[in-house]
């Protein structure tokens, strides 16, 4: 590790060499509180605009803690990092921690029991900025923007709301925003799919209807679609507690008339409300206990999720040799059906099902394509912010928020004629796998953290990027279960702002109301009885304090709309 003493402005041998760690006295604090350093130390080793941030002759250090996907590797190896490095001139020095213990790692840091890096990226949501703000420990951007942060500035420029998403109770903007306009693709989850070699066998068309769709699974059980003299084909599985877009269940829930998902939380007629205590969603309990007990659901969907991946019991079931799963809910069918391209082009998405009374399936996430306002943070250890800022804004830049999100240049992509980003593909027309990786999601992680403060917008595509082929595929199910339909339709509860009062009350009650709600959701799937004991469910999430959880979520959800008018 090297030494993180300060070195400030002394000049050495080699150039100016500053370390941007804790300690020293580099900068002076404005009448803010905040470090400011003047434009004169600044010019002495850093532009002030363009390419590279550092002069040549002098070196400059940022530690950066990061959260990553279990599937990464060490960001020090990464091709991103190389590149970032050698474009900005700033060394990189990673505090890099699996999203699986990041956050308690992070909370020690924060608690002042370890030495705090200059930025924090993918680690921070809203309610971790305002419980540590009052304490100084982030350093707010609002000044950096104009002078250092240009393309940030014109990413809120073109998308206002955004930015006005990202100001804080107090006033004051404290992290960088992570945004991914795909048409909606990262709001919604994957549709249903079917195994369509199965529906042509039984001689039927793609369900439109729920009860369409049940009577394929029944014929399903009673037949020995697979010829193995064996019974067993899966009508439909899923993985609960799975996350939305394996959870299956969902769909069947959102044909009653809610907008279900993995929190239970909603809004409907501008009030917010816990899906579960819908009486469509009680409707929706009963209809599919009932499936379970006709023998229509895996048991295995109730099962623990299995260590690592919880897709993966789902998984091995839609890629075993012989086909056993005739329903499934999918997110990305080019990264989990990878038997073959045949299995892949044999599941099918359903369209949009109409149910019993008439509402039709749809799921609208609890958020907006900014699916994060404090993706990264600068703290007040930081000496040196307006470098910090400038490297932050570095990735804001159109062709460098492809490659931190999607895979670096000459290794995922390769530019065409036009000067458009697209996927490197071989002389079959497939993606140009490297290294012994076996797909380009292992390339992706292999080459870039697949995340940060970016932005992708929509209006990227064909500009300076194609839309990726694999999304292409995840989209094409989105769009043939009718997201273009509902995803207009549906309210949502997006990601808000809290007080430290408002926060307070969750913290003490929203854990208990959870824990309620899944008890008994899982329980009635299972074992039947939501009709009979609704009343009960009710009495133990008031007893629970449910009404003074939703009257804070609908405080902030009222001054989210207050912003936007």
């Amino acid at each position: 590790m090297k030494d993180w003493k300060r070195i400030g402005a002394a000049m050495l041998a080699a150039g100016m060499l500053v370390s941007t760690g804790c300690g020293g006295t580099d900068g002076e604090n404005g009448s803010d509180g905040n470090i400011t350093n003047s434009q004169e130390d600044l010019e002495a080793f850093m532009n002030l605009e363009g390419l590279p941030i550092v002069k040549e002759g002098n070196q400059a250090t940022l530690k950066i803690f990061v959260a990553l996907n279990a599937n990464a590797s060490d960001p020090n190896d990464m091709r991103w990092t190389k590149h970032v490095e050698e474009a900005t001139g700033i060394d990189i020095e990673w505090q890099f921690y699996s999203e699986s213990v990041a956050g308690e790692k992070l909370k020690l840091m924060l608690a002042g029991s370890d030495e705090m890096p200059d930025i924090i990226m993918n680690s921070i949501n809203k309610r971790e900025v305002v419980q540590y703000m009052e304490d100084g420990m982030f350093r707010p951007i609002d000044d950096l923007i104009e002078p250092y942060m240009p393309n940030l500035a014109a990413v809120y420029e073109a998308r206002p709301e955004y930015k006005e998403d990202s100001i804080a109770p107090d006033g004051h903007i404290y992290g960088v925003p992570y945004i991914e306009e795909m048409d909606g693709l990262g709001i919604t989850p994957g549709p249903i799919y079917v195994y369509k070699p199965w529906l042509d066998k039984l001689g039927l068309e793609l369900p439109t209807t729920l009860e369409e769709y049940r009577h394929f699974l029944e014929l399903v059980r009673d037949t020995d679609l697979n010829e193995n003299g064996k019974a067993d084909e899966l009508p439909f599985t899923f993985q609960y507690g799975g996350y939305d877009s394996y959870e299956g269940y969902h769909w069947i829930v959102s044909c009653f008339g809610v907008n279900d998902n993995f929190a239970h939380i909603s809004v409907k007629n501008g009030k917010v409300i816990n899906t579960a205590m819908e009486e469509g969603f009680r409707d929706a309990m009963e209809y599919i206990h009932e499936m379970y007990a006709d023998g229509l659901i895996d048991k295995d969907s109730f099962s623990a999720t299995m260590s690592g991946d919880p897709r993966a019991r789902v998984l091995a079931k839609i890629n075993s040799e012989e086909p056993i799963a005739a329903s499934v809910q999918l997110f990305d069918p080019m990264g989990e059906i990878t038997l073959s391209e045949e299995r892949r082009s044999e599941y099918v998405p359903l369209p949009r099902l109409t149910g019993p009374n008439g509402d039709k399936s749809g799921i609208h996430y609890n958020q907006t394509e900014m699916s994060s306002a404090t993706r990264c943070i600068i703290t007040t250890s930081c000496k040196y912010p307006e470098l910090a800022a400038r490297f932050i804004d570095f990735c804001f830049d159109p062709r460098e928020s492809v490659f931190l999100n999607w895979g670096t240049e000459d290794y995922v992509y390769v530019e065409d004629e036009n000067g458009i980003l697209r996927w490197d593909m071989d002389e079959d027309g497939k993606p140009a796998l490297k290294e012994g990786y076996e797909s380009i999601n292992e390339m992706r992680w292999a080459s870039t953290p697949v995340s940060g403060g970016l932005a992708i917008l929509d209006d990227y595509f064909e500009t300076v990027v194609e839309f990726p082929k694999d999304a292409e595929m995840i989209h094409a199910g989105q769009l043939a279960a009718g997201c273009k339909e509902y995803l207009p339709e549906l309210e949502f509860l997006p990601d808000l702002w809290y007080t430290t009062e408002e926060m307070e009350i969750l913290t003490q009650n929203e854990t208990y109301v959870s824990n309620i709600v899944n008890s008994y959701v899982a329980t009635w799937m299972q074992e039947g009885g939501a009709a009979d004991q609704w009343d009960q469910f009710l009495e133990e999430l008031k007893a629970a304090n449910i009404d003074s959880v939703l009257d804070t979520y609908q405080a902030a959800y009222d001054r989210y709309l207050e912003k936007k008018q």
